[in-house]
């Protein structure tokens, strides 16, 4: 049985170890003594990982963030302790992530100037009257898939399309599919047109 453990703080920290009925009772109660103490001077979260299976990669991205002046994108995570776990500045370039895979991300969008000098940590998203919350929500994370499954990278990608008077409207435009059997990677397109567009409005682009 193998473990995983992360520290939920500003800084990441993993531990992996492992579990074995083969190890005698001195080693596993030192690997649980050190769990323990991860828990008593830290936040942290484990998960048991199933047997037989394999980790899938997610990475998630809005590509076009770069075409609109003036804004920007706020990932806002929610502790599944029920708290703000932290904020962070959204890059094309980078990926999600809601920092533990219980964790809620909500994405706000805001005037980039008017967090010149704030700590972005501080600014309270949901109930800001200047930022605007995604139309839908995104769960950066697949976990772990049976071996059954050959699928080992879930890459997903989405643009903004245009705003609401209350949200900014995202939609999924491509996903791609990575295999551990030696498969050619499978890219999915999607068409945005499938959303609604009578009550969208544009921002300005550059």
């Amino acid at each position: 049985m193998i473990v995983y453990c992360g520290l939920t703080q500003n800084f990441s920290i993993k531990l992996h170890f492992l579990l074995s009925f083969k190890h005698n009772i001195m080693h596993t109660t030192s690997y649980l003594t050190i769990v323990l103490l991860l828990f008593a001077f830290q936040k942290a979260s484990c998960d048991i990982i199933p047997e037989n299976s394999h980790y899938v990669n997610n990475c998630v991205k809005i590509t076009n963030i770069n075409e609109y002046d003036n804004l920007v994108l706020l990932g806002y995570i929610w502790s599944v302790g029920n708290y703000h776990g932290g904020t962070y500045k959204i890059s094309a370039e980078s990926c999600l992530t809601n920092g533990y895979k219980f964790n809620t991300l909500r994405i706000f969008a805001t005037d980039s100037t008017g967090i010149i000098g704030k700590d972005i940590d501080k600014i309270d998203l949901p109930n800001d009257k200047n930022a605007l919350e995604t139309n839908i929500e995104i769960y950066p994370y697949k976990g772990y898939y049976h071996d059954s499954i050959p699928i080992d990278k879930f890459d997903e990608y989405y643009k903004i399309l245009g705003f609401t008077d209350t949200s900014i409207v995202i939609y999924k435009w491509k996903e791609v599919f990575g295999f551990n059997n030696g498969s050619e990677d499978s890219i999915v397109t999607h068409d945005y047109h499938v959303i609604p567009l009578s009550y969208i409005r544009y921002y300005h682009q550059v």
